[in-house]
């Protein structure tokens, strides 16, 4: 009986051997910069993370055999179609360019368009979480303004924003506005 099994050693030689710590530790650093210590799941960032590091890690073994790329394309195999479908062009041709890939059926290695798939989605939820934020930042404003206006001080403006902004939501249908603008790009 293996006292570690093979694939938790696969998976820290990937952790430990390639860029992935420093990967990790930017991203995590940006999400914080960016204020979304709350909003952008850990799980997400390390997987782009990773992702990144499958990238790096294999154009480092572009001309040797890697045990990484059979495994990672059996996988990646099933979701090729969506992953394609959902992947920016120009966030494909970025990376592909970067690693110097010159011929087409290289382009569609495993890594790079798993990796151009999750930054195609990041850049995606970004654009709709500003468009969900700026509403709801108007909002803020006015409330602190009119309270400032006013002179109250023993009101929190939280206290006035959080009911006005769910009035907004509610009034917009802004569940089915989301989950229609979130889903409408997959199918």
């Amino acid at each position: 009986m293996e006292l570690v099994p093979g694939y938790l050693v696969g998976l820290s030689v990937i952790v430990m051997c390639t860029a992935f710590i420093k990967l990790a530790t930017v991203l995590g650093i940006l999400r914080q910069a960016l204020g979304l210590k709350d909003i952008a799941s850990a799980i997400g960032i390390l997987g782009l993370a990773l992702s990144l590091a499958f990238f790096q890690a294999e154009g480092l073994n572009a001309g040797t055999k890697s045990e990484v790329a059979p495994t990672l394309r059996e996988e990646v195999k099933r979701f090729e179609p969506f992953l394609k479908k959902n992947t920016e062009s120009d966030v494909l041709e970025r990376l592909a360019k970067l690693r110097k890939v010159e011929s087409p059926s290289e382009s569609e290695s495993p890594e790079l368009l798993v990796a151009s798939f999750l930054i195609s989605e990041l850049k995606k939820a970004f654009e709709l979480g500003l468009m969900l934020l700026i509403p709801f930042l108007v909002i803020d404003l006015l409330v602190v303004n009119v309270i400032m206006l006013l002179g109250i001080e023993s009101i929190s403006a939280t206290a006035v924003s959080l009911p006005l902004k769910l009035l907004l939501f509610i009034s917009l249908n802004g569940w089915q506005l989301i989950s229609e603008k979130l889903l409408s790009s997959y199918l």
